[in-house]
């Protein structure tokens, strides 16, 4: 646990109110809750600008952060990032005592874009495991970057002594901890949102009649309501400027006493500096006024019932854009020119297509592009984003939902209502396309989509997606490519750019990574290329001096390199099996692994099962997009492996999965090289590799059984040289051998 007086260095200073746009809308909640506490007779305390906007002790202790706003949020908003920051500050500095809530309220509302946080506040207990998981790895996100921002923040004050610096490195390192230890049952369950939906104006106008509603009430004695408000505003205007917090309270002992003085003892309360200050005679004043505009009003809305009536019968319009469309920038455009004609083309032969191509080749970018280029065409335009499934993105598009005037029912279950989206888009006319990008799985519902009158539709995916036609993405050309990285990387390249295209070809020529590694290097201080690309080789991207921050406009917050590289091969929708088998191969040669070879490690008394199973889950990887088949060939791309690999290691016993595959690979080495040496050559590329993959610091689960591996390794090398190299090799290997085992082992190295 970190102490108290160390998590203050990252709080956050919730006290300059006047510099808040929405201070009066801030008032005005304040005031709502503390009426309400006294017409209830509630004895909660409410604190004004203590540890946050409003601070309730009662039952359990809430914090309020108030804001009143006419932009919508969403979970890459600053205020809301800042907002769950210092949450989590005042979580860890109060959990201990009595339950704590959070609560976000504002005039506003959601982002349309933002499905992770409408899906949050329509079940905030967060019961859906997948939602809660989505939101738990948000939050971690959120509040480590906030903790990297004000660490630097304060390291970075010139009146800073060597000590607070310490302190500030060491409680910043235990914060992450924390953050990385939270469990979804503790911090994000405790945080609630209020999204009223209104706009700023409306907003304080709504509250304002509420309130007066609210003193109209008998226990404040028929006090004149104007006065009355006025006190209570000063009040909380008082109390917020007390230089002690611990004396900026509200009780209803305060308001009893202001109760018991008479009408025109009430007047010295009123400081009218104040209420210039919070707005409040001029709203007085638009009060009365649009009392008369209300009467205009209910005039127009009778006439506005006689045009519904007549336009009711009419066929119904839809925007052009029935969701949110991305946009690219052209200036990041290189080399697909032939691919928007192809899908062009395609587009008039058939209904739709699927682009395939692993993740990070651009295949969402050329989608952008296409509208871009084409949308003229089209006159309506859908796009969706089908993570974490097409299920949830469907339903939780709010736009979508609006645009299309689809109304749900309680009784609806999912299918129902896909089928009512469906409905809808069928009834859309013209010639209209839909997107649906990143496809993983959700068949089912993808199905329903397929068949719709007047709809074109373009899938991207990383996987496959039976009786629909594929274009398979092609790398784009070296020069597109060098274009790409020198675009974000101004370091200069040698004349025939041997490092770079080495480099290109290293990584797959992957037009994202080498985006990403440009960044890498633009943002760092002493990184290049060539070290750089030495440290892929070596498996080093996890080194403290590669950790580089940079920002990419699809992300919430700054990444590294190899956090996005693992949150974009993340391992998931794959089955127990499936998993183990990707972890193997993930240690096997990127673009030369034969079914059958791998086959026939287990043993040919084992062959025809390990075949069909082997077979099988090779066969659903790619359908999911994680390797390729070519006849009975895997090829698997290189930075999956890599990032696979990253994440074994990182692992409780990482590896030890592979342990029997690495066995039975020795057993066949060693059995085929002591009676026929070149049965064993087949299986050499397999063993190089695994010990190659497995660095040295990596190996403790199955450390033996690789030495095994290796003594095998180099017995059939003998048969086919006998270099320095090779001797080398034996006597590194005799090193380590003698290290981990006991002397008078002689299993290995003999």
């Amino acid at each position: 646990m970190i102490e108290k007086d160390y998590i203050e260095f990252f709080e956050i200073n919730t006290d300059a109110i006047s510099t808040n746009r929405g201070f009066y809308y801030q008032y005005l909640v304040t005031l709502k809750k503390w009426i309400l506490n006294y017409i209830d007779k509630k004895e909660n305390y409410i604190y004004c600008e203590v540890d946050d906007d409003i601070k309730e002790i009662g039952s359990k202790l809430i914090f309020t952060q108030v804001k009143c706003y006419s932009n919508t949020f969403s979970l890459k908003s600053d205020e809301i990032k800042k907002s769950i920051f210092n949450f989590y500050i005042q979580y860890l500095k109060n959990n201990q005592s009595i339950p704590v809530e959070f609560c976000f309220y504002t005039n506003t509302s959601i982002s349309p874009r933002e499905k992770l946080l409408q899906a949050w506040v329509s079940n905030p207990e967060l019961k859906d495991r997948e939602l809660a998981e989505q939101v738990l790895k948000t939050i971690k996100e959120i509040l480590y970057a906030e903790l990297n921002k004000h660490k630097r923040q304060k390291l970075e004050k010139k009146n800073i002594n060597s000590t607070e610096k310490d302190i500030i490195k060491d409680v910043s390192v235990k914060l992450k901890q924390e953050v990385t230890n939270l469990k979804i049952d503790t911090f994000p369950k405790q945080i609630k949102w209020e999204f009223l939906d209104y706009n700023p104006i409306y907003a304080v106008d709504s509250l304002f009649s509420e309130i007066r509603e609210l003193l109209s009430n008998k226990i404040f004695r028929n006090k004149p309501i104007q006065i009355i408000e006025s006190v209570f505003l000063c009040e909380i205007f008082r109390c917020s400027q007390l230089p002690e917090k611990n004396k900026r309270i509200l009780s209803n002992s305060r308001i009893t006493e202001l109760l018991n003085e008479t009408d025109s003892g009430l007047e010295k309360y009123i400081d009218e500096r104040v209420l210039i200050l919070l707005n409040v005679r001029f709203i007085e004043i638009e009060q009365n006024f649009k009392s008369i505009l209300n009467i205009q009003d209910s005039f127009e809305k009778r006439l506005d019932s006689f045009d519904e009536i007549l336009t009711k019968t009419s066929a119904p319009k839809y925007p052009k854009n029935l969701t949110f469309i991305p946009q690219c920038l052209n200036a990041e455009f290189y080399g697909r020119q032939e691919s928007l004609e192809y899908i062009k083309e395609q587009l008039i032969k058939s209904n739709g297509l699927y682009i395939k191509g692993c993740g990070g080749a651009g295949k969402t970018f050329l989608v952008q592009q296409f509208i871009n280029s084409n949308q003229n065409q089209y006159d309506h335009i859908a796009w969706l984003n089908s993570s974490p499934n097409l299920l949830k993105s469907i339903l939780l598009d709010s736009v979508l939902i609006e645009n299309l005037n689809v109304a749900f029912d309680v009784r609806n279950t999912d299918d129902d209502k896909i089928n009512l989206v469906c409905n809808k888009l069928n009834q859309v006319n013209g010639i209209n396309l839909l997107i649906i990008d990143k496809y993983e799985n959700d068949l089912n519902v993808l199905k329903k989509f397929l068949f719709l009158n007047n709809w074109k539709i373009i899938i991207t995916t990383t996987g496959e997606i039976p009786e629909i036609p594929c274009y398979k993405l092609p790398c784009l050309d070296i020069e597109s490519l060098v274009k790409i990285f020198s675009q974000y990387c101004s370091e200069p390249q040698d004349d025939n750019n041997k490092i770079l295209l080495d480099f290109f070809n290293y990584i797959g020529y992957n037009p994202l990574a080498i985006k990403l590694f440009a960044q890498t290097i633009e943002n760092s201080i002493d990184l290049s290329l060539e070290s750089l690309f030495n440290s892929i080789k070596e498996q080093k991207l996890d080194d403290e001096n590669i950790e580089i921050e940079f920002e990419l406009i699809e992300e919430d917050f700054p990444i590294t390199l190899l956090s996005f590289l693992q949150k974009k091969f993340e391992l998931k929708n794959l089955t127990a099996n499936e998993k183990l088998y990707l972890e193997f191969l993930s240690l096997l040669p990127s673009d030369d692994i034969d079914i059958v070879d791998i086959a026939l490690i287990g043993g040919k008394e084992s062959y025809k099962k390990n075949l069909k199973d082997f077979t099988n889950w090779t066969n659903s990887l790619q359908r999911k997009g994680w390797l390729e088949r070519v006849d009975g060939k895997i090829k698997m791309y290189r930075l999956v492996q890599e990032v696979i690999i990253y994440n074994t290691r990182k692992q409780k016993n990482g590896f030890i999965s592979c342990v029997f595959l690495v066995n039975w690979l020795f057993h066949r080495i060693d059995e085929v090289s002591q009676c026929n040496p070149s049965l064993s050559f087949r299986f050499l590329k397999y063993a190089e590799s695994i010990l190659k993959s497995i660095k040295e610091e990596y190996r403790q689960s199955i450390y033996q059984p690789l030495l095994l591996l290796e003594n095998a390794l180099l017995n059939a090398y003998n048969w086919i040289e006998n270099t320095d190299s090779l001797h080398k090799r034996w006597i590194d290997l005799i090193k380590r051998s003698e290290n981990y085992l006991s002397p008078d082992d002689t299993s290995v190295a003999s």
